[in-house]
């Protein structure tokens, strides 16, 4: 169940077996007399942990833990957890988003913590979530309390405080008391601090364009690294994964120099494509920024394409530069030219048209780093005239591209390339 789009953690929790609660506050010494002044943060609110002990009696309650688990995209992900603390007793429901509860001082004290919500449950019922608004003295021994949803509760009904919490450590421990039963230990911190940004759905998320190609064969593939997929982005369905990236680099005249991605290796990861046999076709990444409640206003933050894939067990590390400015980049500088050096047939520069140059033929053979092709369109064609020229074979993500360093005049000839790993930097 999900409550303002975030996941409640519904599963059976015994709180009896391990009261571990626990308060922290941000308290330091501060030293009197003729040293330096101390300084200190001040912290607005206290920090509530919680140790909770998951009972889980089938595979399938096993199974359950760890989908939620894993369905949160990380451990800096924030979720709901009804606590054991119940915050007052209902005495009579009043309307749809109000009812009377046993005087317990709420009128005075409800606002004072970041947290005014609360979840209900009954026997049979699912439970529901609810946003304090009001609490009023009713002057007879009752407050009334009012909700910003309609949640229609009354005395059969139990409340308990519901706190936005993350997981506060990556391990998971466990023990198995039988076969397919097991005594989970969860560990989480509440975050005070993001319950405005819930409300207002405020929360920054990053997202990630990749691509290989352009025009009709481009391939494009679009991440987040949010909880859950966002969809209808700018046309654009950006699907969760376990994505991070560094701080971006800047070199001493502010450019954006490069970044480190760092991603959960996958089947359907285009960073794959960087390993051989793969060819040089260049895997560009734009890494951009949004909130939550707007993620089409996007602010890009970097550009550029990949350099090297680095696999660390189930985790892959990518190094990313600019175009231009990247500590890998063999791009000489030019102070007074056009790009047709290197982009010559890109509209708009050389205006060269592709098609009157290139020559389409048929693969014939593969020895080494010889390449033998054949074709009528290779007719009188000069020894090397194709040299420091590419070969190109298949599109899409099957796309591969070696330099040619020389061939013979043949028209059946064979040229000798560059290998994949040497031309994946040089084709750039």
């Amino acid at each position: 169940m999900t409550y303002r789009d975030r996941p409640v953690f519904e599963l059976t929790v015994d709180w009896t077996a391990l009261p571990a609660g626990r308060i922290e506050y941000d308290l330091r010494e501060v030293a009197l007399g003729f040293g330096a002044e101390a300084f200190y943060g001040e912290q607005e609110h206290a920090v509530h942990g919680w140790d909770l002990r998951v009972w889980l009696d089938t595979p399938e309650g096993i199974d359950e833990l760890d989908a939620f688990t894993k369905a949160l995209g990380g451990r800096l992900v924030g979720f709901w957890l009804p606590t054991p603390v119940s915050p007052f007793r209902i005495v009579a429901g009043v309307s749809a988003t109000a009812c009377d509860i046993a005087s317990a001082g709420l009128a005075s004290s409800w606002a004072d913590h970041p947290s005014s919500f609360v979840w209900f449950t009954r026997a049979g019922q699912a439970g529901k979530g609810a946003k304090i608004t009001g609490v009023i003295e009713n002057g007879d021994g009752t407050e009334r309390v009012t909700f910003e949803e309609s949640v229609s509760v009354d005395e059969t009904w139990q409340p308990w405080t519901l706190a936005y919490v993350r997981l506060a450590e990556d391990t998971e421990r466990g023990e198995f008391t039988a076969e397919g039963r097991q005594v989970r230990t969860v560990k989480v911190l509440e975050l005070p601090a993001e319950y405005a940004e819930i409300e207002a759905g405020t929360r920054p998320v990053f997202l990630y364009r990749l691509w290989v190609g352009e025009g009709a064969e481009r391939v494009d593939w679009f991440w987040t690294s949010f909880a859950w997929d966002l969809e209808d982005v700018n046309e654009q369905t950006y699907l969760a994964r376990r994505i991070t990236h560094e701080t971006i680099g800047y070199d001493t005249t502010g450019v954006r120099q490069g970044v480190e991605i760092e991603v959960e290796r996958l089947e359907d990861s285009p960073f794959g494509l960087a390993f051989p046999p793969h060819g040089c076709q260049p895997l560009n990444v734009e890494i951009a920024t949004a909130d939550y409640s707007n993620p089409t206003a996007q602010v890009v933050l970097f550009s550029g394409v990949v350099t090297s894939v680095q696999a660390e067990g189930r985790k892959l590390r990518a190094r990313c530069v600019t175009l231009w400015g990247g500590d890998q980049t063999r791009v000489p500088a030019f102070y007074f030219s056009t790009r047709c050096q290197y982009r010559v047939f890109e509209p708009g520069t050389c205006g060269l048209d592709r098609a009157e140059w290139e020559k389409k033929a048929t693969i014939t053979a593969l020895t080494g780093r010889d390449v033998t092709v054949a074709g009528p369109t290779l007719s009188g064609v000069i020894a090397n005239w194709f040299a420091e020229g590419w070969l190109e074979v298949g599109s899409g993500i099957g796309r591969e591209v070696r330099l040619i360093l020389k061939h013979e005049a043949e028209s059946a000839l064979t040229a000798r390339s560059t290998p994949a790993h040497v031309q994946r930097r040089r084709c750039r």
